[in-house]
């Protein structure tokens, strides 16, 4: 599987940290398909200041999509 150079491999950052490197280059939310396998690029993620706290979040829009459906199961893995 590819990640084509948008993924941060091998590492967890902190919020702060990604906010930092979304200045540098876009950020998407993964979608995994339990039918095919494999991942599928999701939306966008970007920032929301609320009260003075940055947020991650995606662009709100009309689509519908549940969210826990593509939570990954670690036992779909072995």
């Amino acid at each position: 599987m590819s990640d084509i150079g948008t993924s941060c491999p091998g590492k967890l950052y902190t919020k702060d940290e990604v906010i930092s490197l979304m200045k540098l280059k876009p950020f998407f939310t993964l979608v995994w398909d339990y039918s095919k396998s494999n991942w599928q690029v999701g939306a966008e993620v970007q920032t929301e200041v609320v009260q003075g706290t940055t947020y991650l979040r995606t662009k709100s829009d009309t689509t519908t999509l549940d969210n826990l459906a593509n939570f990954i199961r670690v036992d779909y893995f072995g």
